[in-house]
């Protein structure tokens, strides 16, 4: 594995997850960080991980809402989308929790 762009598993993840955010109402775009633009990113705006001790998932989402949308409400949306996007990704997950952080870059 390399260590800067993840495993394959976290890599096909990360496809499903931009796949789920960019499906929520609400949800401009995702925001490449410096970071995505710097390495081999997958989807630039996600990060996952899978950690196995304890066994959980962290995923880092940046995006852009669309005016006349709450960024809280799209926000909690994207939390939802992300965890349901793990979990029928890798349904011998469906106990490992997910954390999920959103971070609204833009109001477009």
């Amino acid at each position: 594995m390399n260590p800067m762009t993840g495993s394959p598993q976290e890599r096909g993840t990360e496809l499903a997850v931009a796949r789920a955010v960019a499906a929520v109402p609400g949800v401009a775009y995702l925001s490449p960080r410096l970071t995505d633009r710097l390495r081999s990113r997958t989807a630039p705006g996600v990060t996952v991980r899978l950690h196995t001790a304890p066994d959980r998932w962290e995923v880092a989402i940046a995006l852009a809402v669309r005016t006349g949308h709450q960024a809280a409400r799209t926000a909690q949306q994207v939390r939802e989308a992300v965890t349901e996007a793990v979990h029928s990704t890798y349904p011998q997950t469906l106990t490992t929790p997910v954390r999920v952080t959103v971070t609204v870059t833009a109001i477009v």
